[in-house]
């Protein structure tokens, strides 16, 4: 069984409208989209330590998600954040 990224195989299949059985479809989209911004945060925060510990790995999902140029920007934008936070720190 393959695992999921971030929507369940039932989660797709209700977003792109394919469960039949479902009572109140907009609700449970509701529920979908709240998941899924919690697994956002996740998502990034797991981001953040493959940038720090394993930087080929998050260079490889920068090349699936994003392409190229924007996997150096969003690293750009990253290190800039970083770069901000340090100077505040420090002040």
């Amino acid at each position: 069984m393959d695992r999921r990224a971030l929507l369940t195989d039932r989660e797709r299949e209700v977003l792109r409208g394919d469960a039949t059985d479902v009572k109140n479809p907009k609700e449970y989209r509701s529920k979908i989209r709240s998941r899924l911004k919690k697994r956002l945060d996740q998502l990034e925060t797991d981001i953040d330590l493959l940038d720090k510990h394993e930087p080929e790995l998050a260079a490889d999902l920068y090349d699936r998600v994003c392409g190229d140029q924007e996997r150096r920007l969003a690293r750009l934008e990253r290190e800039v954040d970083e770069l901000r936070k340090e100077i505040n720190n420090n002040e």
